[in-house]
């Protein structure tokens, strides 16, 4: 039988007042579920890339513009080892104390060359055989997540038996926190209370379509029509949001004086 969430008394604000969306806590329940599955599946360490698993592990962003400039190795007994981007590892240490252990991540792109991407992935590899041997785990089995192929092959090619670990992160995620289901619903209800709820539903037709499918927007002054009123002519100067300055350009209304 499904459950439904408790009702959201709060917004997306931190107060000191009430007890609301803690990040804290987001971090160690994630890092704990991931952990309870390792430890089920009998698997003690996880190198992990992509921002869907690295963020899920360690509550940490990076550069995502290109796969694995990041990684970590996440491990059922002990603190994960973050391999991080060299223009982040200066000064992400000091904004995230959680993370004890730091790395310089080593990366590959593929324009650089088959030769230079494999030595590189080389170097990936031996670094992270070198925190496992630390350990004692060098000869455990390795789940690897959001990795290429030439990981793999450098993986293995350092004596690392490797399994997939894209089924495991997917049994983590699986079951949300509070928070997790939390930090939705504050957004959603943010919206609906703001742009959402000022900006006027189209009645039928093509518009009526895309706001089911999409959401209405006052960013698509295309798909306004005259029968109903625009946001923009429904909001006061102290009512303006961000969403309304930036999207009502093409209106001949524009903000007066004293508007947000």
């Amino acid at each position: 039988m499904v459950r439904m969430a408790p009702r959201l008394t709060f917004g997306t604000a931190t107060a000191d007042w009430q007890r609301r969306i803690d990040v804290d806590r987001l971090r160690r329940e994630r890092a704990e579920r991931a952990r309870a599955v390792m430890r089920a599946r009998g698997i003690p360490a996880l190198p992990a890339a992509r921002a869907d698993n690295t963020r899920y592990l360690t509550g940490l962003r990076g550069p995502e513009f290109a796969p694995q400039l990041w990684y970590v190795l996440f491990l059922a007994e002990g603190e994960p080892v973050v391999f991080h981007h060299a223009g982040w590892l200066a000064d992400y240490p000091a904004e995230a104390p959680w993370i004890r252990e730091w790395r310089l991540a080593r990366a590959w792109l593929p324009g650089a060359g088959p030769d230079a991407c494999d030595a590189e992935a080389a170097l990936f590899a031996t670094g992270i055989a070198d925190q496992l041997a630390a350990r004692g785990l060098r000869g455990e089995p390795l789940a690897v997540a959001g990795f290429d192929a030439r990981a793999q092959r450098a993986l293995a090619g350092a004596g690392l038996k490797t399994v997939d670990g894209a089924s495991l992160m997917l049994e983590a995620t699986r079951t949300k926190t509070v928070d997790e289901i939390a930090c939705p619903q504050a957004g959603l209800r943010d919206h609906r209370r703001g742009v959402g709820g000022r900006t006027p539903r189209p009645a039928s037709g093509r518009a009526r379509r895309r706001y089911v499918a999409g959401g209405w927007s006052a960013s698509r002054p295309r798909f306004r029509s005259r029968r109903w009123p625009t946001c923009v002519s429904r909001l006061s100067a102290s009512q303006w949001c961000g969403a309304c300055l930036t999207g009502c350009r093409t209106s001949r209304r524009r903000p007066g004086a004293g508007s947000a």
